[in-house]
């Protein structure tokens, strides 16, 4: 059975990812004691009497708290409830003592509140059997804290209140403003709560605006309970978006804040442009614009919906702000689809990307953007080129990361890590048909604007091989890459030609550092070069477990090169180019050192013993030379040693 390191086509389907809710633990309390047991006596109750007595002590930090108002609140209380229900209530005498007698089986929340010191507790939920005695226990005020929630602007401020279920907790809302709303429910006790909610008065409804609020006492904490929007091409401006849907994404936009979501209804919305949030999503309350799970939400910026006809508009700039997610849209005929500048924590998921001139996403200067399951088609495709745009830049990007997505067309350049990018990633993603180049690491002017700490892996390179000079991955003015696991082909390059030739991986002259290249599949067709070595700059180049397949590696200098080989399986059209080389017949660079090249009207067809079908994604047979032949580089693997290539045998 061959296991894949890399993912086959796994970017090209679109997954629905489900969001498992959260889930309120509820803490069972309380010492069960037998009748009598204790001092003082407590009677046992029946199932139809009701428990005898609940007991317990409440104290203050350092002595007891007489004089403490306690209730014993079944769970379905309610302030704001139409219909008379019973809350125990007593009053802690010298010792801090209280009592409850003939309380029925229930679940129940214990609340107390010391009318000097201000101090509180608030304990949920136990559960009371008929026949049980209780003895809670002591139990110690805590200082308060204060809740301020937001809730939806379209509630009646004078009937609507935020409530703990379960006890007398509770405040009316305070408006404040025509777009927002607030309730801020003060003399909380420190601690988690369970749940707040909010209903209207002399109604027994009630829905949940926060789960596991955490209040710190002597602050108040603000929760941000989110808002749902609604927008639709049946909408219209004049409605609030929330029972009736808006017709204008502009306008849905302006009015998000932290917490909040807008779903846009399935349609073609025609004309938008210049998109822009003006808030930023909290810690768990993130902004989400999304269209519906299966598509169909497109924002066009052709009035004529040409597909192809891009104009010199900007479907969303993203600026100054954080945790902002863009889901399940797909954006054509825009000059540039997303811009996300001096930006936190920005998430495009499962979003289409088409007719673009000047690309699809940009990021600048920002940190923690991650773009997902996106696809990128760009009909001026691989015959083009005058298209200059690449699909997909940052620039200046801390721990920026490309996953699960794919590319067609998408200009000269699919993927391009420009300057000044820091621990950045491209996984699992398939490339096929750029132009001039798959994915380019540290496109820069100066060594001042290199970038560190990029990976490649998982992912799957394929050109059209048309470009005159192609090369499926490109590193240059970058330091600490890390290239592994990855399918890499590119197009047969020109006859008799060397270092300009078409390229699976070239390292051009200012990499730096140490640049890693283990367990890929190099493949090229005639005249191409799997390795392009021009880097007198890097420190180190380690090539190991890798498969060369029907091209060459080229040096552009005639010297030895700061270059590691070890345990590569390396079937070669065109030789090892430009030497002399101390690498040229080491039997450690080739597995076995003498393997005839095979000609490029044979790739795929050859039936040897490396692969058990030398198909597209080269699978290795049972018996094959590169089973356990690869070195440990510090990553999984199975058998006695890593296989050779971007796969496991098992």
């Amino acid at each position: 059975m061959t296991l894949f390191r890399f993912k086959k086509n796994r970017s090209i389907a679109r997954r629905t990812k489900l969001l498992g809710g959260g889930v309120v633990a509820c803490l069972l309390l309380g010492v069960l004691l037998p009748s009598c047991s204790t001092s003082p006596t407590m009677a046992g109750g029946t199932s139809q009497t009701g428990n005898a007595k609940v007991r317990g002590i409440i104290a203050n930090p350092a002595a007891n708290a007489a004089g403490t108002i306690v209730y014993f609140t079944p769970h379905a209380y309610s302030p704001l409830s139409a219909q008379a229900q019973v809350a125990f209530t007593d009053t802690t005498d010298s010792a801090g003592a209280y009592c409850f007698t003939n309380v029925p089986a229930d679940s129940y929340s214990l609340e107390a509140q010391n009318p000097v010191s201000g101090r509180r507790l608030l304990k949920s939920e136990f559960a009371l059997k008929g026949s049980d005695s209780l003895f809670l226990g002591t139990d110690s005020l805590l200082p308060w804290g204060a809740a301020c929630v937001r809730i939806p602007p379209s509630f009646d401020s004078l009937r609507t209140y935020i409530f703990v279920p379960g006890t007398h907790l509770s405040q009316r809302i305070h408006r404040a403003s025509s777009t927002a709303a607030f309730a801020i429910v003060d003399s909380l006790p420190a601690g988690t709560i369970a749940l707040l909610a909010y209903g209207q008065s002399g109604s027994d409804l009630r829905q949940v605006l926060v789960e596991q609020a955490l209040i710190t006492p002597g602050d108040t904490s603000t929760f941000f309970a989110g808002i749902t929007y609604h927008v639709a091409t049946t909408g219209s401006d004049d409605n609030d978006g929330l029972l009736a849907p808006l017709l204008s994404i502009r306008k849905a936009c302006r009015l998000l804040n932290a917490g909040d979501t807008l779903l846009i209804a399935a349609g073609v919305y025609r004309g938008e442009h210049d998109l822009q949030v003006f808030s930023s999503g909290a810690p768990h309350a993130a902004i989400v614009i999304r269209g519906p799970q299966s598509g169909g939400a497109v924002l066009n910026a052709d009035a004529d919906a040409t597909l192809g006809a891009p104009t010199a508009l900007t479907a969303f700039s993203v600026s100054n702000t954080a945790r902002l997610e863009l889901r399940n849209m797909s954006f054509v005929n825009y000059n540039l689809a997303c811009r996300i500048t001096s930006s936190s924590r920005i998430t495009i998921d499962g979003c289409g990307f088409s007719g673009f001139s000047a690309g699809a996403i940009q990021s600048w200067e920002s940190d923690h953007c991650t773009v997902s399951n996106c696809q990128f088609v760009n009909p001026a495709g691989p015959d083009s080129a005058a298209d200059t745009s690449s699909a997909l830049v940052f620039y200046a990007t801390q721990q920026g990361a490309v996953e699960e997505c794919y590319f067609f067309g998408g200009g000269r350049t699919a993927c391009l890590f420009k300057r000044q990018n820091q621990d950045c990633i491209i996984a699992h993603c398939t490339i096929e048909g750029a132009f001039t180049c798959g994915i380019y690491l540290g496109s820069a002017e100066t060594d001042e604007d290199q970038s560190r700490g990029l990976t490649v892996n998982n992912t799957i390179v394929r050109l059209a091989g048309k470009g005159a000079a192609q090369s499926a991955l490109t590193i240059d003015r970058a330091a600490a890459v890390v290239c592994r696991d990855n399918y890499l082909e590119t197009g047969p390059g020109p006859a008799g030609a060397l270092s300009d030739s078409n390229t699976c991986i070239k390292i051009g002259p200012q990499a730096r550092g140490t640049i890693e290249i283990f367990n890929d599949y190099l493949i090229g067709g005639g005249h191409a070069a799997g390795l392009l070595l021009d880097a007198p700059a890097a420190r180190f180049i380690p090539v190991s477990n890798n498969t060369i397949y029907n091209c060459r590696i080229d040096f552009t200098e005639e010297r030895n090169g700061p270059y590691g080989y070890a345990n590569n399986l390396s079937v070669l059209s065109g030789g090892i180019d430009r030497g002399p080389s101390n690498f040229r017949g080491d039997p450690g660079f080739n597995i076995p050192p003498a393997v005839p090249a095979i000609p490029a009207t044979a790739l795929y067809k050859s039936t040897d013993a490396y692969f058990a079908e030398l198909t597209a994604f080269f699978a290795l047979g049972q018996g094959s030379p590169c089973v356990d032949a690869g070195i440990d580089v510090g990553h999984g693997y199975m058998g006695k040693a890593p296989d050779i290539g971007a796969q496991e045998l098992k």
